[in-house]
C-alpha cells in the first residue's frame, strides 16, 4: 500500500464515505473500492450488490468495472464471474464481468474458459477474447475440451500458448 490508503485517518474517512446513504452512489462505490484494496470484504461484497443500483445500468457497470480493478482479490474474481454467469443480468454487465475476469485485469483463465462458450453471443466474444494464456492447471481442462464439438477447435491452438 502506498498514498493516501496508508494513513489511517483517511481509512476513516474512507468508511464514512461508504456508509453515508446521502452521498453520490458513484463515490461510495469508489470509496468501497478503496477500502477492498484495504482489506475489507465487506466492501467487495457491497460492490457485489448490483441490486443495490437496480434500474442504474451506469452504476452497475461502474460495480462491475471497480470489480474488475481489483487484482488480487480472489472474492472480487469470485463475483465477477457469478455476475458473468448470471443469465438474469443484462448482457453489457455479464460481458464487462466477463471481461474483468480476463487476461488484462484478474487473468483468470479457468473461469474465463467456462464463459467462452456461453449461450449469449456477447458475452462468449469478450470471454473468448479476453482468455490469455492458460496455465498448466488448466491443461487438464483444455485437454477434456477436445471432447467437445465447440471447444475442441480453440483448445490446441492455447494448449500451444502454455507451452
Amino acid at each position: 500500500m502506498s498514498g493516501i490508503l496508508i494513513d489511517s485517518r483517511a481509512r476513516e474517512l474512507i468508511e464514512s464515505v461508504s456508509y453515508d446513504e446521502c452521498r453520490d452512489s458513484r463515490l461510495r462505490v469508489e470509496a468501497w473500492g478503496a477500502l477492498a484494496r484495504l482489506g475489507s470484504s465487506a466492501a467487495v461484497r457491497s460492490l457485489a450488490d448490483l441490486a443495490a443500483s437496480a434500474g442504474d445500468l451506469p452504476m452497475q457497470m461502474e460495480r462491475v468495472l471497480v470489480l474488475s480493478e481489483l487484482l488480487n482479490i480472489d472474492l472480487a474474481a469470485k463475483f465477477l464471474f457469478r455476475i458473468a454467469s448470471d443469465q438474469e443480468i443484462s448482457e453489457e454487465l455479464r460481458s464487462a464481468a466477463v471481461w474483468g475476469l480476463g487476461a488484462v485485469w484478474h487473468n483468470n483463465f479457468g473461469l474465463g474458459w467456462t464463459l467462452a462458450f456461453d449461450a449469449s453471443p456477447k458475452v462468449r466474444q469478450h470471454a473468448q477474447a479476453s482468455l490469455g494464456v492458460p496455465t498448466a492447471r488448466n491443461i487438464p481442462m483444455l485437454l477434456s475440451s477436445l471432447l467437445s464439438a465447440e471447444q475442441a477447435p480453440f483448445a490446441p491452438p492455447l494448449s500451444a500458448r502454455a507451452g
